[in-house]
């Protein structure tokens, strides 16, 4: 059945890509079909730039890339979008013939460069744009080399922070940024301001950094009450390191068991999608598996009010609802000190939790409702420096600057 789907897809790819006429758009959206979030296969990130495109009659193109080898197959098609399967095989065919001489960027960037002529030539003679926005930049020497008078954003689809090889790795961009000249749409000042502190070689600026803003829209700050019900969000982990991570887990856990001996306290996980080891954490006493929910409909269920994780992004969906995050910092591989508290600033710097006996007194301290509302206000405040509506204004303005 595989086979026969990922045949089909490179078959309508073909037809679709090759049908397209002589055609000018404004704007050409290119996404992993991972990003299609929704049951109905659409992409909740474009949302609002095509929006905007609707709103002011603007022509726009989405294509669609995917994982060949099936890693996203769990993922809806988007019936809107162009296929871009039969150009991903063909450069998997002639990677294959053209092979690196090295491992350097420059030996790959010379090598795409020249598989992507190949299939200019055969695809994309005929479309011409002004603007690309990717969600992903890996195939950005293709549509460089496809649409060189064009306009290239990077519309941020994750965390960025120095360490993250797709935006800063050692203080360096991400060379891909670099030889083609991507401009990069961020949530917020909180991320444009990172990546240009931590930038050694300055190719980050105020011109090519964006704060454009985030695709949903931002909560108002709820002053919440402490319900004593807490989410622990695992983490998945390299296979070396799985000892030593769930080792330190189920030390917190147990610290966490005796807060419940008065059954005020009530302890919910939320598996990491790629982490099949959840089961090691049962206990019916104290201890509720979540389902899949969306983080803020887990916490309107379950009436959350603090989340405790090793370094999960989503102690930023937390604090956009209020809610502050305590941080496990026993495992040095995946320290959430150098990301949250060096770069990010994360506000509650006794949140981050070094020893296992520690947490039992944290969690005691924040039953003070005076002091729990101040830590809420802090965390709030301190997301959205990072996470800003989206502005539609200066999205005009971007895409009309020469």
């Amino acid at each position: 059945m595989k086979i026969t789907n990922t045949l089909k897809n490179i078959l309508q790819s073909s037809f679709h890509i090759l049908s397209l006429n002589k055609k000018q758009v404004e704007i050409i959206f290119v996404y992993l079909n991972h990003f299609n979030r929704n049951k109905d296969g659409s992409n909740p990130f474009l949302f609002p730039f095509i929006n905007y495109c609707n709103k002011n009659n603007l022509k726009y193109l989405l294509i669609e890339e995917t994982d060949l080898k099936g890693a996203f197959n769990s993922y809806p098609r988007n019936k809107d979008a162009i296929k871009l399967d039969i150009v991903t095989l063909i450069q998997i065919l002639l990677r294959k013939i053209f092979k690196l001489k090295s491992n350097k960027y420059q030996d790959y960037h010379t090598r795409e460069l020249k598989i992507s002529k190949i299939i200019k030539s055969i695809f994309f003679r005929k479309l011409h744009t002004k603007n690309i926005i990717l969600l992903a930049h890996n195939n950005a020497i293709l549509w460089n080399e496809i649409f060189p008078n064009a306009k290239i954003f990077d519309y941020q689809h994750g965390m960025i922070w120095n360490g993250h090889g797709g935006t800063l790795e050692n203080y360096i961009p991400d060379p891909i940024k670099t030889y083609n000249n991507i401009h990069t749409l961020v949530y917020g000042n909180g991320f444009k301001n990172l990546l240009l502190n931590f930038d050694k070689t300055k190719f980050y600026t105020e011109k090519n950094v964006i704060p454009i803003g985030h695709y949903q829209s931002i909560k108002q700050f709820i002053n919440r009450k402490n319900t004593k019900n807490i989410l622990y969000t695992i983490q998945n982990v390299d296979l070396d390191s799985y000892n030593e991570y769930y080792k330190s887990i189920k030390n917190i856990l147990r610290k966490l068991k005796n807060l419940d001996k008065n059954k005020e306290y009530k302890i919910y996980i939320k598996n990491h999608p790629r982490c099949s080891e959840v089961d090691l954490f049962k206990d019916k006493n104290h201890i509720f598996i979540t389902d899949s929910l969306p983080i803020s409909k887990l916490i309107e269920k379950y009436d959350l009010s603090l989340h405790i994780t090793s370094k999960s992004t989503t102690a930023f969906d937390f604090a956009l609802e209020s809610i502050p995050t305590i941080f496990i910092d026993k495992y040095e591989k995946r320290s959430p000190k150098e990301m949250f508290f060096n770069q990010y600033n994360y506000p509650l710097e006794n949140f981050r939790i070094t020893k296992s006996e520690e947490i039992s007194s944290l969690i005691t301290i924040l039953e003070d409702e005076k002091y729990y509302s101040e830590c809420s206000q802090e965390v709030y405040a301190w997301v959205n420096d990072f996470y800003q509506e989206f502005n539609y204004n200066l999205l005009q303005k971007v895409l009309n600057e020469k």
